[in-house]
């Protein structure tokens, strides 16, 4: 499999996980049962479930009334979207790591 392949097969299969979770968290909260903690559902939208979330949390209803937990993940969402946008510059312009030293200099006289 090449590597585009393989990350493709993750992200589905994290995102399945991810709503696999919030459904299983949902039933848990209908039955009254122990339920999955918020931070274990966090921790797999940071992993790159923000999609299986987001499906899982119209789909179910569940977790849509927590302003606080709706605001972690978007705040996961930007974090992740910077990361790619940092990474996919960095993948265009390899140049940038080698240049940033004297991006960063604060005096205009080289040293």
């Amino acid at each position: 499999m090449t590597p585009a392949m393989n990350i493709l097969a993750y992200f589905v299969a994290i995102n399945m996980l991810t709503l696999l979770l919030f459904w299983w968290d949902k039933r848990c909260e209908v039955l009254y049962r122990r339920r999955i903690p918020e931070r274990s559902l966090l921790m797999c939208v940071a992993l790159g479930g923000a999609l299986g979330a987001w499906r899982a949390m119209k789909s179910y209803h569940h977790k849509v009334h927590e302003k606080s937990f709706r605001r972690k993940i978007w705040v996961i969402v930007v974090l992740q979207l910077l990361f790619i946008g940092l990474f996919s510059y960095i993948a265009v312009n390899p140049d940038f790591l080698t240049d940033l030293p004297e991006t960063l200099r604060l005096s205009g006289k080289p040293s």
